[in-house]
């Protein structure tokens, strides 16, 4: 009886210390799960933090294709929302230069995002010592640093059509930072081999003189016959047309020849790198009219007195959207004029090439309105001044420069 009540006794306690073993296990079971759940969720959330600061890249990379900012007039500020509010700093900066926050929710939509996401982004030029791309200067980097590259510029004070962005996003309590350089992309505008197209053509003053030097381009007029001295108005038979070249009859339509895409992507050059000139704003001076790309919105001016407008190795263009210009004085220009007539006039003198100026380029005046010369003034064809005209078209990410950085 005594045995029996032992064997009893030690099955009870077998049983008990089996289940006291099960028990250990299960509830080390549930640790390592309940474990291995908190990390998944929280790698989860490092996965949303790093997608949500690439969105923000990608974001400040489009408003950039927007606007470059080619001078510190058009700097970019630093841009950071929080809980919904946007904050630029300077103070005075355009927050319409920041990502936009409507795109980012709607990229930004999953679980992890519910409760918010914070975000920053900072635009820094690339400056360095090194030699840049594509041009003959040494004032390039194209490594990034954390400490020298944010204290550079926000805008391409170098001039290689570079900059850095640095995005940051904080989802939940996880922090991920990237960079990236962007590259504004150009796009030439080609224009037709002439030396001069318009509405019309008329010499005011003069003997035979080489008023327009074709060096085998055209002379392109809208007009027609072009016998009718409305037409092709030269004071003398010969000498004031100077060949090899050819004088041809163009159709009035179109009447630009430039499209409005264009004039526009023109535009957004000259504000990027003020030069531009709204409505009623003249240039001043032969520095006002020099450099790649030179807006006039709408205004009729003159630039007179001496003076070396750009080079023979860096041409411009002069762009009027509306109104006239007139050159007078002995001045020299290397580059396009282009008078895009927007006004729609049909004056023989919406640009005024009188006094002694000299243009080595070529002349564009569009729709029905014409170019006019005397005195002791030029206009020699040089193709050389149309191929250095492009404009800002985009931007794009150089994707080797792509990384993550602690920050």
């Amino acid at each position: 009886m005594s045995r029996l009540r032992n064997e009893r006794g030690w099955a009870l306690v077998t049983g008990m210390m089996v289940i006291s073993v099960m028990m250990v296990i299960g509830l080390a079971s549930l640790a390592f799960v309940d474990g291995q759940s908190s990390a998944s969720g929280k790698e989860r959330v490092h996965e949303s933090a790093f997608n949500a600061a690439e969105a923000v890249l990608n974001t400040g990379a489009f408003t950039l294709a927007r606007t470059w900012p080619g001078n510190v007039e058009s700097a970019i500020p630093a841009c950071t929302s929080a809980n919904g509010a946007l904050t630029v700093t300077p103070a005075t900066g355009n927050a319409a230069l920041c990502p936009d926050a409507a795109t980012l929710a709607q990229t930004l939509n999953g679980a992890d995002y519910a409760s918010g996401v914070t975000w920053s982004t900072e635009v820094r030029d690339n400056g360095g010592t090194s030699r840049c791309n594509g041009l003959a200067t040494t004032n390039c980097s194209y490594f990034y640093d954390d400490v020298a590259t944010r204290a550079q510029p926000s805008w391409d004070a170098n001039g290689d059509n570079e900059l850095w962005l640095r995005a940051q996003a904080l989802v939940g309590n996880q922090h991920r930072t990237v960079v990236s350089r962007v590259k504004a992309t150009r796009t030439s505008i080609v224009f037709p081999r002439s030396a001069l197209t318009a509405g019309k053509f008329k010499v005011t003053t003069g003997g035979p003189k080489p008023f327009l030097t074709l060096n085998g381009s055209t002379l392109g007029l809208r007009c027609a016959p072009l016998t009718d001295q409305s037409c092709l108005g030269t004071t003398r038979p010969n000498g004031q047309i100077v060949y090899p070249g050819e004088v041809i009859s163009l159709p009035s339509d179109p009447a630009h020849v430039l499209t409005a895409s264009q004039r526009d992507q023109l535009r957004q050059t000259a504000q990027a790198r003020g030069t531009y000139y709204g409505p009623g704003r003249c240039p001043s001076g032969a520095a006002g009219y020099s450099g790649l790309v030179v807006f006039v919105e709408s205004a009729n001016c003159q630039l007179s007195g001496s003076g070396t407008v750009n080079s023979p190795g860096a041409p411009g263009i002069v762009f009027f959207n509306s109104g006239t210009l007139r050159f007078t004085g002995s001045l020299t220009f290397y580059g396009t004029v282009y008078m895009y007539n927007e006004q729609g006039s049909t004056a023989s003198d919406i640009f005024d090439a009188g006094g002694a100026s000299r243009i080595y380029g070529s002349v564009f005046v569009d729709g029905q309105g014409g170019m006019s010369i005397g005195g002791n003034s030029r206009v020699i064809f040089d193709a050389n001044a149309q191929a250095n005209v492009s404009t800002y078209s985009g931007t794009a990410l150089v994707r080797s420069s792509f990384r993550e950085i602690d920050g």
